[in-house]
């Protein structure tokens, strides 16, 4: 142990120089209250003092030196290009596909349906089908991210006899709905269109779905 404690000196030692006395650095308050140190310089503490300051010190110098310890090797996973949990793979989707419905106001019959498409695109294309070639207005009427979509009309006859065609109709509203088969989207659009106008007949004129 006594030889150990005189090589910590040394350093302290030949950084003096020959011929004049090495002040040490200041102790640390830690090494100051393990050691029960009352004065500010440590040659003015009791000898028995000096001696446990500099033990101290020396214990907190080899503790603070830098690890030679060599770095941890590269995981196997990584070695070999494979990304972390959560990373989206190379040319994985991360557009979600969404449908759109665009309506035209009563009495006017015209509507716009597409499934299945990025956002983007969905809205531009069931618009541009509402509008048609003679720029009807429309508005949207339902974003669904379900399989399906469908649209409901709710008409009244015009006179005696009611068909598809539109002549014999007026339509007072159109409604929306959407569900993961094409009965629950008609379900849900026919279930609003007698809702709001109870006295209209309510039927389902278009329905898409997903590929």
């Amino acid at each position: 142990m006594r030889r150990w404690f005189l090589l910590a000196l040394l350093p302290l030692t030949l950084a003096a120089g020959p011929g004049t006395a090495a002040e040490p650095p200041p102790d640390s308050q830690a090494c100051r209250g393990q050691c029960g140190a009352t004065l500010p310089r440590r040659a003015d503490n009791p000898q028995s003092v000096q001696t446990c300051l500099m033990r101290c010190q020396a214990l907190e110098g080899r503790r603070n030196l830098p690890s030679l310890r060599p770095p941890p090797p590269p995981r196997a996973n990584a070695s070999r290009g494979v990304p972390p949990p959560g990373t989206p793979l190379p040319g994985a989707a991360t557009t979600s596909r969404v449908g759109a419905i665009y309506l035209a106001a009563p009495p006017s019959p015209r509507y716009g349906l597409v499934a299945g498409m990025d956002r983007i695109t969905a809205h531009r294309l069931a618009e541009s089908q509402c509008k048609g070639t003679d720029g009807t207005p429309c508005r949207l009427g339902l974003e669904f991210q379900d399989r399906c979509g469908a649209v409901a009309q709710g008409v009244t006859p015009r006179g005696i006899m009611l068909t598809d065609d539109p002549s014999t109709y007026l339509v007072v509203l159109s409604t929306t709905g959407s569900g993961p088969t094409p009965a629950d989207a008609d379900r849900e659009a026919l279930a609003d269109c007698r809702l709001r106008h109870r006295n209209a007949i309510c039927r389902v004129v278009a329905t898409r779905c997903q590929p």
